[in-house]
């Protein structure tokens, strides 16, 4: 028996272990940090609607994804299709005007048109996560599919 190469292979392999869960015990403070944040600082929009604030909460429920997320200005995917589907919803079912929607995401009108535009491509090409958020937010708005 080669006790050497054996005690290299363990070592390697604790060393392998112990960066795997220092990365994910990061990654969990991490996110502790972001819903400590979240907590501490909740969402406010700065223009009051109540209809607007339930599609809000409709698909922060369909996606997972806080209200604050989809308000920031972060570009993670997540966040971008969680904002583009508020937008969807908001514009084609609610018939709200384009510049209030915008004024309640903090963004400008052109950017709910190109929202509402990129969502209705995803419901049109049938990509699964995209529907199924979307049906499940009409579902939880109890709202006509038109």
């Amino acid at each position: 028996m080669n006790y050497e190469y054996e005690y290299i292979v363990l070592k390697a392999q604790h060393t392998k272990l112990k960066n795997r869960s220092s990365a994910k015990i990061s990654a969990l403070e991490n996110e502790i940090k972001r819903l400590r944040n979240q907590i501490a600082k909740p969402f406010k929009p700065k223009m009051s609607n109540a209809t607007m604030q339930e599609v809000l909460d409709a698909v922060c429920h369909a996606t997972g994804i806080l209200p604050n997320e989809i308000i920031s200005k972060c570009r993670k995917i997540e966040y971008v299709r969680a904002r583009h589907l508020f937008c969807y919803v908001c514009a084609r079912h609610l018939r709200l005007p384009l510049t209030k929607i915008g004024l309640f995401i903090e963004r400008d009108h052109s950017s709910v048109i190109h929202a509402r535009q990129q969502y209705q491509d995803f419901l049109d090409m049938g990509y699964q996560p995209e529907v199924s958020y979307y049906n499940h937010t009409i579902e939880s708005l109890h709202l006509n599919l038109v």
